[in-house]
């Protein structure tokens, strides 16, 4: 079994856990406030297929604010840049996405979040010192899994990304990106 497969097991697990286990007196987790604000920046992709693998870059725009019921919610673009030949095209992609919190401090419940069965996303987040993470798992239309997270991590000028697409524990795509805060 490979670690990536592991992992993935292992955090889907621990998640699955965390949102059904009933809250024993903890407190709510401190902070979400902290991640409010705009960034932007840019991030490398790294891909692997059956060719091989490749490199290229996004654009990045992300905003975190205040949802209704003390929950948030979470935009993002990416501006891809791919080459076709020698010819450059831009495919823009944005998701916008809500989160509650639930009886687990730190824990939130994706608003969209749906039944994979059905061919719905499995939307959740969490919350653990400076890192926002939010996590989708899908099934694959083959009957295997796709587990997608996008770690925040705050920094002195901004927020720090670490993007994962996995296909049946293969990791297949990561973005690593820098973003600076540029507004509330």
């Amino acid at each position: 079994m490979s670690e990536v497969f592991k992992w993935t097991i292992a955090a889907i697990a621990s998640v699955l856990v965390a949102v059904a286990a009933p809250a024993m007196g903890e407190q709510p987790a401190a902070g979400l406030e902290q991640f409010f604000g705009r960034y932007q920046g840019t991030g490398i992709v790294e891909s692997s297929d059956e060719n091989g693998g490749s490199m290229s870059l996004r654009n990045l725009d992300v905003v975190i604010a205040r949802a209704p019921d003390d929950g948030f919610r979470v935009q993002w673009t990416a501006l891809i840049r791919r080459l076709n030949g020698n010819v450059p095209s831009y495919v823009r992609k944005a998701v916008r996405q809500s989160y509650f919190p639930i009886d687990r401090p730190g824990v939130y419940r994706g608003a969209e979040s749906g039944d994979p069965m059905a061919g719905e996303s499995l939307n959740w987040a969490r919350i653990s010192g400076q890192t926002l993470t939010v996590y989708q798992l899908v099934r694959s239309d083959e009957g295997g899994f796709e587990v997608l997270s996008y770690e925040r991590t705050l920094t002195d000028g901004g927020m720090h990304l670490v993007f994962r697409r996995l296909s049946d524990g293969e990791e297949v795509r990561t973005v690593e990106g820098a973003l600076k805060r540029v507004g509330d």
